[in-house]
């Protein structure tokens, strides 16, 4: 107030922060939307594999390879572990099968990770192997059954094969769903339960029983069963390895040891320590008293004790104890080996980067060239951006089948993202995701879709000439609620269906022959014949997800896209929360 007259503020300053604020809290809850739907298609797939159970297709596939054993077989069935345990007539142990889920669910490939069925023998000699279900792209788990001989390249080899297997060659046009497929194989064989049926934790009492100066144990995160000591001055002393609850199902006498192995940090075996047990504790104090058989253990390192063999090192149990100290012995040597295949797995994965990283360079340079082209006054070159588009198709496209769709992202949203196999597709999603936010130019539809390039190419020549005809505008218009709609059974009330069907972009997988998605591939082309690039402006779901989220002035206002996509989350929700 100056001099009794209230001064006013500048009217238009005050017309463009309210638009400011108008405009980016309006981009806030459309962000905020396609979140919470991802986040509902998450907890929907949660939800069903929770309480799915297990895979009957895997059960029908282990009943039939059963019969590999021999006759008079028999297989125990252990569905909670995704195990079966063959045994002949006379109960002697002739190998087990095994499925890969659910361990091997977070091994996505191009959309979703694929459960598989392996025969051991009672060497760990692998016998078969073979697909129960994928949640994976149709066209590309059909190109590995075709194969005849990605699957079958373990037949007759070692259950270490797997784990050590890096520089496997993927199946041509199905890269990353082979790749996943192995992956899956190896977090089966490597993972272990992490709830042990003893303590949380080791006691300090037994910790201080193989270190004295302990006062702290510290869980190692990546597997359950090792923990690192450590004295008051933080200082690292050695480490355990503990038998639980990795082989808690090893019983002896009527029940698990909790077994504890002392370790330097050289790897020199520093003692045993017989913990707590579930079996009968005249038999357990037996073994906790005979030094001689905790001595010896002392002999053994790390690594190396995950080689022996009981019988030739002459281990033998304790008079009157047997069972007990026998079981007490098999389940050190059990838990070593699964910590050596944790570790070989853990490097695998860590090699895989940089092949993946390697792999998939040429789609990350394209995709930066691509997005710097877009928004560079070189985008309007009449020599460059034809070039650039023969490279978009023939190498992003036709080579690298690296294409973005809804079928990709909603297998994503449900099974997660495939960090490791897919760098390129991840790079290239977040290209189209994040720069139309940031810059509010859409640089994937524009410049880095290969079905987008083609409709750019077509001669103007072949122009089809339509009446412009409301109804014929009206039924355009339905194409892609529809499409919308189709989305919504299949991805969150799992409708028996493949949203790839309903998107051209499988049709550059030359190898693997996807009719439904030439199909609609070759039905775009005619309407974009009719209408430039009409597959985009009707039929695109794809490109309508992310021109929802691309800035800009001319959005800052609620619209018919956002009480469509709010409409499909609430009625999403309302049936995540009702079933």
């Amino acid at each position: 107030m100056i001099n009794g007259v209230i001064k006013q503020g500048n009217p238009r300053l005050t017309r463009r922060s309210t638009s400011w604020i108008k405009q980016y809290g309006v981009q806030g809850l459309r962000i905020a939307l396609f979140v919470a739907i991802l986040a509902l298609f998450h907890a929907m797939a949660k939800e069903s594999k929770d309480s799915g159970g297990f895979d009957s297709n895997a059960d029908r596939i282990a009943i039939r390879m059963v019969r590999l054993y021999g006759e008079g077989t028999v297989a125990d069935v252990l569905s909670e572990q995704g195990k079966w345990i063959v045994r002949n007539s006379e109960g002697q142990l002739l190998g087990q099968i095994i499925q890969t889920a659910p361990m091997s669910d977070t091994a996505v490939g191009f959309s979703g990770s694929t459960n598989l069925v392996i025969a051991f023998d009672a060497s760990d000699i692998i016998l078969d192997v073979q697909i129960a279900s994928s949640g994976d792209t149709r066209d590309h788990v059909n190109l590995i059954e075709r194969d005849g001989t990605f699957l079958h390249q373990w037949k007759g080899k070692h259950r270490s094969d797997l784990m050590m297997a890096v520089d496997v060659k993927p199946v041509a046009g199905a890269t990353l769903t082979s790749t996943a497929i192995l992956q899956g194989i190896q977090k089966r064989l490597g993972a272990r339960v992490t709830i042990s049926k003893f303590s949380p934790q080791p006691s300090l009492e037994n910790a201080q029983a193989l270190f004295p100066s302990c006062t702290h144990l510290r869980s190692d995160e990546a597997f359950a069963g090792v923990w690192t000591a450590t004295d008051s001055q933080n200082k690292e002393l050695g480490w355990i390895l503990r038998t639980s609850p990795v082989s808690d199902n090893l019983i002896g006498y009527q029940g698990p040891t909790d077994t504890l192995i002392g370790f330097s940090t050289e790897g020199k075996i520093l003692g045993v320590r017989i913990g707590d047990s579930f079996d009968n504790e005249p038999y357990v104090g037996y073994v906790r008293q005979d030094a001689s058989f905790t001595d010896v253990w002392k002999q053994y390192r790390w690594p190396g004790l995950d080689e022996i063999d009981l019988r030739k090192e002459g281990i033998e149990g304790v008079s009157g104890a047997t069972m007990t100290s026998m079981a007490v012995a098999e389940s050190i040597l059990s838990t070593a080996k699964a910590y050596r295949d944790s570790k070989e797995a853990e490097n695998a994965n860590r090699l895989r980067w940089l092949e993946s990283l390697k792999q998939d360079s040429g789609a990350i340079a394209v995709t930066l060239f691509g997005t710097w082209f877009a928004m560079s006054s070189w985008r309007s070159s009449r020599w460059l951006r034809p070039l650039f588009q023969f490279v978009v198709v023939g190498y992003l496209g036709l080579m690298q089948g690296d294409l973005l769709s809804i079928g990709m992202w909603v297998g994503w949203a449900r099974n997660g993202v495939p960090w490791v196999n897919s760098l390129g597709l991840v790079f290239l999603t977040a290209a189209a995701v994040l720069v139309p936010i940031a810059t509010k130019h859409n640089v994937y539809c524009s410049h880095l879709c290969p079905y987008g390039a083609i409709q750019q190419m077509l001669p103007r020549k072949c122009r089809i000439k339509t009446p412009h005809a409301k109804w014929l505008n009206g039924l355009l218009w339905m194409i892609r609620p529809l499409l919308f709609v189709w989305v919504f059974c299949v991805g969150l009330l799992a409708v028996p269906g493949n949203l790839a069907d309903i998107e051209p972009f499988d049709a550059f997988l030359w190898r693997a022959i996807a009719v439904p998605s030439l199909i609609v591939a070759m039905l775009g082309l005619l309407l974009s014949l009719a209408i430039p690039m009409g597959y985009c402006k009707h039929a695109c779901v794809t490109g309508s997800v992310i021109n929802y989220l691309r800035s800009g002035t001319h959005k800052a206002f609620w619209t018919r896209s956002d009480r469509f996509a709010l409409g499909f989350f609430l009625l999403g929700l309302a049936i995540y929360w009702i079933a």
